[in-house]
């Protein structure tokens, strides 16, 4: 029996993805001009962007858990065994909440058979390692095998990015606003990486052109 995979919208997957394979969606939350929308489902990321640069400030939220509890009584029931690859619980608490509701499950349908793996890793890194479990999967490895190459492609995954403003930084609480502010002044760009899960400046930049010259070197 095919193994379900499931994965949060933080692997910025495109929507398409996950109705064409076999990649079971758990959306976390968006909450803008006081609504609250499922991420890929209710607002993409076109959709998003647009609503930054018009001057709104987007906050998420993770997963909810009503939604953990069903989709984890429906692979039990189904008979099916699951691995749910998870956003890094550094910047999100889905992994957690995740592994709290997978428990109480159990508890009424102790036939649930679902193994859940903390990434440490985020966006499209974090995708690419849905995406390899996924080939995994597709290739009827077993479970012990497809869980153990998701957690090495995880461990070995490197980030590297830069932002093109340090406003939403200062706003999420990464840098300090006098930061951001003398850094915009003075056309600063960091360079960040993912390290443990956790999100963390490498360098600081004079200019988008010294961080391309990093990523290319």
């Amino acid at each position: 029996m095919k193994i379900q995979l499931f994965a949060d919208s933080a692997c910025d997957l495109h929507a398409s993805y996950f109705s064409q394979e076999e990649l079971e969606l758990i959306p976390l939350k968006v909450h803008i001009k006081g609504n609250e929308y499922e991420d890929l489902i209710g607002i993409d990321a076109k959709e998003l962007y647009k609503e930054i640069r018009s001057g709104e400030v987007p906050k998420t939220s993770q997963a909810s858990p009503v939604l953990l509890e069903e989709k984890f009584t429906q692979l039990a029931e189904s008979g099916k065994s699951g691995i749910y690859i998870a956003f890094s619980s550094e910047l999100s608490g889905t992994y957690q909440t995740a592994v709290m509701i997978r428990d109480q499950v159990k508890e009424t349908l102790p036939t649930l058979d679902l193994t859940i793996i903390d990434s440490k890793c985020a966006s499209l890194g974090y995708g690419l390692v849905v995406k390899e479990a996924l080939k995994a999967i597709n290739s009827n490895l077993p479970k012990e095998e497809i869980v153990e190459l998701a957690k090495e492609h995880a461990n070995s995954m490197e980030h590297l990015f830069t932002v093109e403003d340090l406003d939403y930084l200062a706003k999420g609480g990464r840098v300090s606003k006098a930061s951001a502010f003398v850094g915009g002044l003075l056309n600063i760009k960091p360079l960040l990486h993912v390290e443990d899960g956790k999100l963390i400046p490498l360098e600081k930049l004079r200019g988008k052109k010294s961080c391309l010259l990093v990523y290319l070197t």
